[in-house]
């Protein structure tokens, strides 16, 4: 990937005056050979009137700021894709507004395997913790698939440890930069996570700070990242149902693990299920539903064998 391209993409993704010509630049990009140059790029974007320099003139940030920002990360091992790399998450093009640029730490094949996305509270209760433990178990056991989520206290967090230690890569979507991680406690995670095949994934400059709207931005790329959404434990007006939403959008499964409808704490699941989502009771469902989902997207059937399952 051409670094000027990243460098000038990264200007324009960080400032308000281009959002109106965002949906034009993506196209470009799409439209573009892979692994095109700046060069190439300004040449299409003056074709389609789209002003692109103008906007990076107006922009705050210096050039060189992000040119110290894309050495001191490559310096680091971290990948820096947008949406012209051949390598850049396919996934992530089908999501709401892709990014025009990410930073990725770790495995970039593991996009290429087939993941579940899941979403939760962050104050989850005992049971739904030891749900995870034993029914999410079961299925990474069984599935070996990749697990995508937010890194955030409580059912993320879950769900990524539940992964490691069941022999599952995991993806980690930041709401923050990836050198300034939020919860500042996932970065103890990284070893074990990168020795698992795993990555770690932002959309923000390296050094930015948590801001409320980042969670909602990145709860799309969530959304995007899996074959279906796992919603375990969801109140009303939660960003859980917000990923949920999300992954609607773009045609991703929901399954919902169900609560007691007298309980709040699982208000938004009981919503989800009443709009259509399918339940999930126990890992012989989410491993059943997981065969379907990838068998519609592979045109293959896939055999599971289910003998061996132990449930609770």
């Amino acid at each position: 990937m051409e670094n000027e391209l990243w460098i000038r993409l990264r200007r324009l993704q960080t400032h308000p005056l281009h959002l109106s010509y965002r949906p034009l630049i993506l196209s470009l990009l799409e439209q573009g050979p892979r692994d095109m140059d700046w060069t190439h790029f300004v040449q299409m974007a003056r074709e389609r009137e789209c002003p692109v320099e103008t906007l990076e003139e107006e922009a705050k940030e210096l050039p060189e700021i992000s040119r110290l920002e894309a050495k001191r990360l490559q310096q680091k091992g971290i990948h820096l894709l947008t949406p012209a790399d051949s390598l850049y998450p396919t996934q992530f093009r089908l999501s709401v507004d892709p990014p025009l640029t990410l930073t990725v730490k770790g495995s970039l094949e593991v996009f290429q395997q087939e993941a579940l996305a899941v979403v939760g509270s962050r104050e989850p209760g005992g049971e739904s913790l030891r749900w995870m433990e034993n029914q999410l178990g079961e299925f990474c056991r069984l599935t070996k698939a990749v697990i995508v989520s937010g890194g955030a206290r409580g059912i993320d967090q879950k769900a990524h440890s539940v992964a490691l230690r069941n022999g599952c890569a995991t993806i980690v979507l930041l709401p923050s930069g990836i050198e300034n991680p939020y919860p500042s406690e996932i970065d103890r995670w990284y070893p074990a996570l990168l020795d698992g095949g795993g990555a770690i994934v932002s959309e923000y400059p390296a050094n930015t700070s948590i801001r409320r709207e980042h969670f909602h931005q990145r709860n799309r790329l969530i959304a995007a990242g899996g074959l279906s959404t796992l919603v375990v434990e969801a109140k009303i007006r939660s960003g859980t149902l917000i990923t949920a939403m999300r992954a609607a959008e773009i045609g991703r499964p929901l399954l919902v693990v169900p609560g007691h409808p007298s309980d709040p704490r699982f208000g938004g699941s009981l919503q989800l299920l009443s709009e259509g989502a399918t339940v999930v009771r126990e890992s012989e469902d989410l491993a059943l539903f997981w065969q379907a989902e990838r068998s519609c997207n592979s045109g293959v059937g896939l055999s599971i064998e289910f003998d061996d399952l132990r449930m609770p």
